[in-house]
């Protein structure tokens, strides 16, 4: 996979294509059918090619897959942010951290730009993308714009993501990045106030090892970073395993861990909700997670969906249907 900037001349033809697809997968049964199956070839060439904006495309084995075109904003009441105008790639290229990466890229473009806010318009039946950008550090504002597409009325929605403090993003971490999982699960070990921290080396005890040992290489490895300012900053990856959270052998079960510095913004929500579409793009019905009884992270697993199970004195049995 490579992230490079648009060549005007070459690319617009696979550029159309990702736009034509992606269109017809991502807003079907939003706008009407008709106007979908009518799209032109070519139908977004200038728009991508004029002044002032920038496009990124990612490409796989030399194939375009997707594209995000951004640039200066070009609304009156948001004259100093930077705008995503465009981010799209083609369906079988969807809910594999793909869009995540992109959108990262052009965020990292906008920021060397002096932008400390960014903008972005979602219609706003479009749930799915909104949940994209939700989980990537965004916040639907009160703002709308009425508009309309192939003749029904629709109406846009603004969101904004600052760029100010610690923003954040989230995407699939890569093989290299595996050995890190280490230093997360000894994060994630709970330690109630007053507690006395366990030695580093408890993560290399058998029942801990489960968690981390040759991951990659089972059904159900999934593992999703944060990163802020070019640095991973929290986790949370799968695997079904005979943890304390183990339901069956076809369910997958939870690790997450953040850095406590990063702890209280969102991301930990961010990262659930990510790698529980992940699991549901991937075909699994549940996903299930062991948790301390004292551990505040209970409110935010019952917000994103699960629910108890089973319990002892010290724990909750949670599991979420996908």
């Amino acid at each position: 996979m490579e992230i490079r900037y648009l060549v005007p001349g070459d690319d617009l033809f696979a550029l159309s294509r990702v736009y034509e697809l992606s269109w017809k997968h991502a807003y079907k049964g939003i706008v009407p059918q008709a106007y979908l199956d009518s799209i032109p070839e070519g139908r977004w060439a200038g728009s991508v090619t004029r002044e002032g904006m920038r496009s990124l495309l990612l490409t796989d084995n030399g194939t375009v897959a997707g594209t995000c075109g951004f640039c200066k904003s070009r609304w009156t009441q948001h004259p100093d942010s930077g705008e995503i105008v465009s981010l799209y790639l083609i369906p079988e290229y969807m809910g594999r951290g793909f869009g995540t990466r992109l959108l990262e890229r052009a965020i990292s473009e906008l920021r060397q730009s002096g932008f400390e806010e960014i903008i972005l318009w979602v219609l706003e039946d479009n749930h799915r993308a909104r949940r994209f950008y939700e989980r990537n550090g965004f916040t639907c504002t009160e703002e709308y714009m009425e508009d309309s597409i192939g003749g029904k009325p629709l109406r846009e929605v603004l969101y904004k993501r600052s760029l100010r403090g610690s923003p954040f993003t989230i995407r699939p971490m890569t093989e290299e990045e595996y050995p890190l999982l280490a230093d997360f699960l000894y994060e994630a070990i709970f330690i109630p106030e007053g507690v006395e921290p366990p030695p580093k080396d408890i993560i290399e005890k058998p029942e801990l090892q489960v968690y981390i040992k040759d991951f990659g290489k089972q059904r159900g490895d999934f593992a999703l970073a944060a990163v802020c300012d070019s640095r991973i900053v929290g986790a949370v990856w799968t695997r079904i395993m005979n943890d304390y959270g183990h339901i069956d052998d076809d369910t997958p079960s939870f690790a997450i861990s953040i850095y406590k510095e990063h702890r209280g913004q969102g991301i930990g929500t961010a990262l659930m909700l990510g790698m529980l579409s992940t699991l549901r793009n991937a075909g699994f019905k549940s996903a299930s997670l062991a948790v301390q009884k004292e551990n505040y992270a209970v409110k935010m697993y019952r917000r994103v969906g699960f629910e108890t199970v089973d319990e002892n004195d010290e724990e909750y049995i949670m599991v979420c249907r996908l």
